[in-house]
């Protein structure tokens, strides 16, 4: 099974006044969704396709998620998962995502940090001793023979410019 992780992109800051109090609500900003949709286009220029697309439940994942499936023409594989809400442990992440997604060849998850991080560490290290940093809108891929610990293996990771430039 391939996972392609995907971090959202630039967002209203934390500590927003209009936002305070309620880190779930915030929203891309004007620049973040220029530069995902820049992004979706090098997703889509790739010839990525996903049998599923799960979403955080917060703002600011699913908007870039919306980005992508639009932008690829699944927007009916499109799923809110409250598995890969910021605040979720990884290892539970990876228990429900795989209860969730058996029998899928190829899945996209949309989410945050450090969280999204720990589930490729914990995938391709059996823990999260793995230090990665995913930056906005950043992406990488995971072959996995299942989702177990240690079963992963780093297929690509590329950055927020990387993708856009794919775009065109």
């Amino acid at each position: 099974m391939d996972i392609y992780v995907l971090r959202h992109a630039i967002a209203v800051e934390r500590g927003h006044p209009d936002y305070s109090g309620n880190d779930s609500a915030r929203p891309l900003t004007a620049k973040g969704i220029a530069k995902m949709r820049r992004g979706a286009e090098g997703i889509a220029a790739m010839g990525l396709d996903f049998d599923l697309i799960l979403s955080s439940p917060y703002r600011r994942a699913r908007e870039t998620a919306e980005i992508v499936a639009d932008a690829i023409d699944r927007r009916g594989r499109l799923e809110m998962f409250a598995g890969l809400a910021a605040e979720a442990p990884a290892e539970a992440a990876i228990r429900e995502v795989s209860a969730r997604v058996a029998g899928a060849d190829s899945v996209l998850l949309v989410g945050h940090e450090p969280q999204l991080s720990e589930i490729a560490s914990i995938l391709l290290a059996g823990n999260s001793s793995v230090d990665f940093v995913l930056k906005k809108a950043g992406m990488y891929k995971l072959e996995c023979s299942s989702l177990s610990p240690g079963t992963a293996a780093m297929e690509w990771w590329i950055t927020p410019r990387q993708l856009r430039r794919l775009g065109g």
